[in-house]
């Protein structure tokens, strides 16, 4: 019986080999497939990234018009590592950005205040800098349609008249 348990041993041993070996086979097939994603998500995103960068902070950016003026930024932030110190693990900025890794942040300067992350604008400069950034998505990739919903409630009459003016130019 032993020799023919060792033979069963054997050919057990042989399948789990070859299944090792399909494993192996199909985890450097895709690790192969998930780096040349990375490398065209990477081109395509920084392409598009650029794009709507120029449509939204540009001379002639939605920014602009929708403020009648002022400054805007869309940038990448800086990565987060995790480092481990004495009192315990601590987030510490790398500097460095990634185009796949990196958070985007949204800089706002409306005519007459210094600029801000977004968060620190008024709840109309909020909606009204998320517009421009939603328009100038809109000019680098159109939609068929998009329903704005309320998106005049936050502002005051004058914005209302620059978001207006600014829709139009889609219609």
């Amino acid at each position: 019986e032993s020799i023919d348990e060792e033979s069963l041993l054997e050919a057990r041993n042989e399948d789990l080999i070859k299944q090792v070996a399909d494993i192996d086979d199909a985890t450097q097939k895709l690790t192969e497939l998930i780096d040349k994603l990375n490398i065209a998500s990477r081109e395509r995103f920084g392409e598009v990234f650029a794009t709507i960068q120029q449509h939204f902070a540009g001379q002639d950016g939605m920014f602009r018009k929708l403020f009648g003026g002022g400054r805007a930024e869309v940038r990448l932030m800086s990565l987060v590592k995790e480092v481990e110190t004495p009192d315990g693990v601590k987030k510490v900025e790398t500097g460095e950005t990634d185009l796949l890794e990196s958070g985007i942040e949204v800089i706002a300067k409306p005519p007459g205040k210094e600029p801000r992350s977004i968060s620190q604008l008024s709840g109309g400069e909020k909606t009204l800098t998320a517009v421009a950034l939603l328009l100038a998505i809109f000019q680098s990739k159109p939609s068929c349609f998009c329903i704005l919903d309320e998106v005049d409630a936050a502002l005051y009459e004058g914005n209302v008249a620059r978001y207006c003016g600014g829709v139009r130019e889609f219609t």
